[in-house]
């Protein structure tokens, strides 16, 4: 697992950093729907209190079961076996990579377990590809893989885990225990990455 994580913790941080291109700050919205005038549970004054409260979503017309398939339907993306990920350590750590500080850390939307769509409680846009037509995919990668690499070093695995448009298209602003989630809106990934902590992994 350690020659796996010393490859992959550059390549998953590389990619988060590529995906914040599309992300930005955005403007303040008018909100839809009612909230709470008590901070939320896990709220702190001046903390980071991304995923903190239960969010007030904008009226978009998504029902709730669209929402969930907007997060987590896979659109095909395989970055990563699933196992992998899942096991994956942050770079001089122990701590997973998926866990919900270092995810809120890099401007991602954490999000609990949910049975349907989301059992590993991964964050918004990130998702699991078992289509079994396509999970197997060394053919269709082998022309990006290059002419040197051998079928045997394919990973084996039942399961991917991939980027949904949802990564970088969902917004979540947070202001005294109220969160506003802004479906389809610019993510604000990466711009919360520390510069100390840009080259972690790449050492070596």
């Amino acid at each position: 697992m350690d020659v796996y994580k010393e490859r992959l913790v550059p390549l998953v941080v590389a990619g988060t950093i590529t995906l914040a291109a599309c992300a930005g700050p955005d403007g303040g919205n008018a909100l839809s729907g009612g909230g709470t005038s008590e901070p939320a549970p896990g709220y702190s004054e001046g903390g980071d209190n991304r995923g903190a409260a239960e969010p007030i979503f904008l009226d978009q017309g998504f029902t709730g079961d669209d929402r969930q398939a907007f997060y987590y339907l896979s659109q095909g993306s395989q970055l990563i076996p699933y196992h992998w990920f899942l096991a994956l350590e942050q770079a001089h750590s122990q701590i997973l990579f998926r866990d919900d500080a270092h995810v809120r850390e890099l401007g991602y939307i954490t999000q609990p377990p949910d049975h349907a769509k989301n059992p590993d409680g991964l964050p918004i846009g990130f998702t699991r590809d078992d289509n079994s037509d396509t999970v197997d995919s060394y053919l269709l990668k082998k022309q990006f893989l290059g002419p040197d690499y051998r079928r045997e070093n394919y990973p084996t695995t039942n399961a991917w885990m991939g980027l949904t448009c949802a990564a970088c298209h969902t917004t979540q602003m947070d202001y005294k225990g109220h969160s506003i989630r802004i479906d389809g809106g610019p993510a604000l990934a990466g711009r919360c990455i520390r510069p100390d902590r840009r080259n972690e992994g790449r050492e070596g």
